[in-house]
């Protein structure tokens, strides 16, 4: 019997390897999925394949989707490094400065949910207005990432390189007229630097 990819992942550049595999088709399950990738995700892998190559883990989302009730809006989820945490953000806002709190309205609206430090809101909504992105917060439970992390009991490796060394986020798309958070990421996401030198 092979052994399972996961089981080998040492660091978050294995982990992005093996997710790629399993959004290739090359890997049938995950800790996070226990079966081949969802029919509804199929015309999203080159780009999610993409976004995991350059450094997000992604484990849960769905296109937005329109039925005669009503219509479910994309979303992702997933991790990303902390040590390209920053220059994420600074590339999400689009400005020099600190973003602006305000309540958006309109169709512009991302929904970016950091669930590490809860020293800090965990949800911050930015809205694109004149060029420039704005933001407002709110407070989620702080359970939810514990929730998710849960799923790599069995791979103590990862559950420890992603509650150690990621931040968990979602994007959220707000309307259909919305970019796709698929392209947001494509678009912000800075380069995965290399790995640290191991000893």
């Amino acid at each position: 019997m092979s052994r399972n990819p996961f089981q080998s992942v040492r660091t978050y550049e294995d982990l992005l390897k093996v997710n790629v595999r399993f959004l290739q088709g090359r890997i049938h399950s995950t800790p996070y999925q226990l079966a081949p990738v969802d029919a509804e995700t199929v015309p999203l892998l080159g780009n999610l394949t993409d976004i995991n190559r350059r450094g997000f883990f992604s484990f849960e989302g769905q296109p937005t989707m329109r039925s005669d009730l009503e219509i479910k809006r994309g979303y992702i989820i997933g991790f990303v490094p902390t040590r390209t945490f920053d220059a994420f953000l600074s590339r999400f806002l689009r400005q020099d400065v600190a973003y602006k709190v305000e309540v958006p309205d309109g169709d512009g609206t991302l929904m970016f949910h950091n669930f590490i430090d809860f020293t800090k809101p965990n949800v911050v909504t930015w809205e694109k207005r004149n060029g420039r992105w704005v933001s407002y917060t709110a407070i989620m439970n702080e359970s939810t990432r514990d929730a998710e992390l849960s799923a790599y009991e069995e791979y103590p490796v990862i559950k420890n390189i992603l509650a150690r060394d990621c931040v968990m986020m979602s994007l959220i798309q707000s309307s259909e007229t919305s970019p796709t958070v698929e392209s947001v990421l494509q678009d912000c996401l800075p380069p995965l630097p290399p790995p640290a030198r191991r000893g």
